[in-house]
This record gives structure tokens, sequence and C-alpha cells, in this order.
């Protein structure tokens, strides 16, 4: 059985991302309550996120599931981020 996915949408330019519903409600309490909560998005399942670039969410993407950041010329940080209160 294959996991639950969302989607979310970035503009200028518009491009889709999927990523796997517990993956990233896990992750943060804002898409947690957007896609769990009572939210249009919650039934639809997609997201249309404004003022973030496709970069960004790749970027996101890929710290979602590697627990480590790449900065824009592609190399990867060492030491992931450290969850906490203020960074869920």
């Amino acid at each position: 059985m294959f996991p639950t996915s969302v989607n979310s949408c970035v503009r200028d330019p518009v491009v889709e991302f999927t990523v796997e519903k517990d993956l990233i409600c896990g992750h943060s309490k804002i898409f947690k309550a957007t896609f769990g909560g009572s939210f249009d998005e919650s039934a639809s399942k997609e997201l249309t996120l404004e003022g973030v670039s496709p970069l960004t969410f790749r970027s996101f993407k890929y710290w979602l599931h590697y627990d480590k950041v790449r900065s824009n010329n592609g190399e990867i940080q060492e030491q992931p981020l450290e969850r906490n209160e203020t960074n869920p």
C-alpha cells in the first residue's frame, strides 16, 4: 500500500511538488494543521504556496527526506538542523 501524498505548488514559475503526507505533517505544525484539519486543502490534498521559490521548496523537501540542508551551490551542510519548539 502506498502512503498518502499531498501536492504543494509554488509560483513564479509554477512548479508542483508531491510529498508524503505523513512526512510533511510530521515535520511541520503548519502543514499538519492544513492537511489534517478542516481546511479545504485537507480534502483536496493540494496547497499553493505564495512567495516560495521552487528552489526553496526543493531544498525543504530534501531536508524532509535527508535531515540535511543543501546550499544554493548544491553543497550539503554537514550538521543537520536541530528540531525544537521554534523549529519543529
